[in-house]
Order: structure tokens, then C-alpha cells, then sequence
């Protein structure tokens, strides 16, 4: 290593070393407050408050009520931001049509048949679990999307011990976009449900209208059954675990096709042009 070189690396890690430091000091050389801010208050004193039903969202988990009712539009439009990330991922393969395998029988695709059943048995345990993460989203920490997150571990455990091919023939990427428009659609649904619901009883409604508002006398259903369900929380929970795990498994399927097989269309583009 020549003199140059050793110099380039030592100006380059001291200014790093700099820049750390600078943001480091500017990021606590402030004291933060020891009290809770206004907004935090608001949150704490109105999640789950029966005394004064002004402003609750008859949940008592307080994330998922800022993130689908305190602040809905901006979760609404994290999804729409994700949504349109898989479509780009669709459009990139638009083109492409999925190699069938040569081979026909199962057992020969893959890991060894301890694995795929090991595989098979964990993949129960994660379809429970992350149901359970977006089915009580409303209830404990968790929700819809850590959920749908949770639910696209599978298809990667598949496409590693069962093989990419095995699992195209339970799952494709035509059926995951259909699910996913499905998840999308009760989202849809439920965000206009309230005005719905104002239009037919006569009263003032908002978008994403959770329960009723001091001048929005409109209230998705707190309870079913003796359970807490939030009103439109669960709901939106419960779409938008369909509408990540499916996503997220159309962009694993995309992702683990062949390489070879794009480069051979490129080669056939290629030569097509001439």
C-alpha cells in the first residue's frame, strides 16, 4: 500500500470520524424533556378512555390506533407507497414467462425430505403466529403489516427446502396479485364504510372515521361478541395482513427466478433488434 493510498484512508476515516461526532453532539446536546409532550398526553388520556368517548378508538393497544385512526391518511398512503413498489417489481417482469421444470416428480426438487417436513410443520406455526400478530393487532403490539411480514417468511422457507419450482405450482404471482387486490379492496372499503354509514343515518362522517366524533355521530362497532375489536382497527388489520403477506411473497416469487433466464431473453431482444 503506497503512501497515497494510506493518506486517502486517513482523511477519509477522519472526516467520518468527524461528521459522527458532529451529529452525535447535535443529537444530544439537547436535554429532551422529562415530561410527556402534549400530543403524547393526548394519545394516553383518549385511546381507551369510556369516561369521555370524544376522541377514543376503543382500543387499548395506542400504536395501532395512531397508526389507523389518529393518523390514518398517513398510513393510507405508506400503503399505497408499498403498493406501487410491487407493481414496479411486477412491471420489471412483465415480460417474463416462468420456466416450467424439467423434473415432474416432487421429491426430487430441493432438500432432503427431513427438511421439507420440518419445513411444512414450522410453516403452520408461522401462519398461526402472524394471524395472531394481525388478528389482535388491536389488542397487543403487533397489527397488520407486522403480521403480513411475519407471514412472508414462508414462501422463502418454501423456495429454499422445497425449490422455487415446487412452490410456483401451490403459488403463483397471478394469484398473489389477486389476493393482494382483495386485501386492498377491504382496506378501500373500510376507510368509506363511515360515510357509508353517515349517508344512510343521516349524519355528519369522516374518512377513516373510527367512533364517533364530537360532530360525527358515526361508529364502527367497538365490541363483537364481548371482544374488543377497536371498530375499524381489527378490519384494517386484518386487510392489510392479507394484502403485505401477499405482496411480499409476489416480490420473493419474482425475486428467485433463474438469472440465466433473463439474460437468455435479453440475448433473444438482442438479436431481434437486428
Amino acid at each position: 500500500m503506497n503512501t497515497k493510498t494510506v493518506i486517502s484512508l486517513l482523511v477519509i476515516i477522519s472526516s467520518l470520524l468527524a461528521i459522527s461526532y458532529a451529529i452525535a453532539d447535535q443529537a444530544t446536546g439537547v436535554i429532551p424533556q422529562t415530561g410527556l409532550r402534549n400530543l403524547a398526553s393526548f394519545y394516553l388520556e383518549n385511546t381507551l378512555n369510556p369516561s369521555n368517548k370524544s376522541y377514543w378508538t376503543a382500543s387499548p393497544e395506542a400504536t395501532s390506533a395512531i397508526v389507523w385512526d389518529y393518523r390514518g391518511f398517513d398510513t393510507f398512503f405508506e400503503t399505497s407507497v408499498f403498493y406501487l413498489a410491487i407493481v414496479g417489481c411486477t412491471l420489471v417482469f412483465e415480460l417474463y414467462e416462468p420456466p416450467k421444470s424439467k423434473t415432474t416428480k416432487q421429491t426430487e426438487l430441493g432438500l432432503t425430505i427431513i427438511v421439507k417436513v420440518i419445513t411444512k410443520i414450522v410453516g403452520i406455526l408461522i401462519v398461526c403466529v402472524s394471524a395472531s400478530i394481525a388478528l389482535h393487532g388491536q389488542l397487543t403490539p403487533g397489527g397488520g403489516f407486522q403480521g403480513g411480514a411475519a407471514l412472508a417468511v414462508l414462501p422463502i422457507l418454501f423456495i429454499i427446502t422445497m425449490s422455487r419450482f415446487a412452490l410456483d405450482r401451490k403459488v403463483n404471482d397471478t394469484s398473489m396479485i389477486i389476493i393482494r387486490a382483495l386485501g386492498l379492496c377491504g382496506i378501500g372499503i373500510t376507510v368509506i364504510l363511515p360515510l357509508f354509514l353517515g349517508f344512510i343515518t343521516n349524519n355528519n362522517a369522516y374518512i377513516i372515521q373510527n367512533q364517533m366524533k364530537p360532530d360525527a355521530l358515526v361508529s364502527l362497532p367497538s365490541t363483537i361478541a364481548d371482544k374488543m375489536m377497536g371498530g375499524s382497527l381489527w378490519m384494517l388489520n386484518v386487510s392489510e395482513y392479507i394484502a403485505v403477506g401477499a405482496g411480499f411473497t409476489l416480490a420473493f416469487l419474482l425475486l428467485s427466478l433463474p438469472e440465466r433466464s433473463f439474460k437468455k431473453i435479453l440475448e433473444e431482444e438482442k438479436y431481434a433488434t437486428y
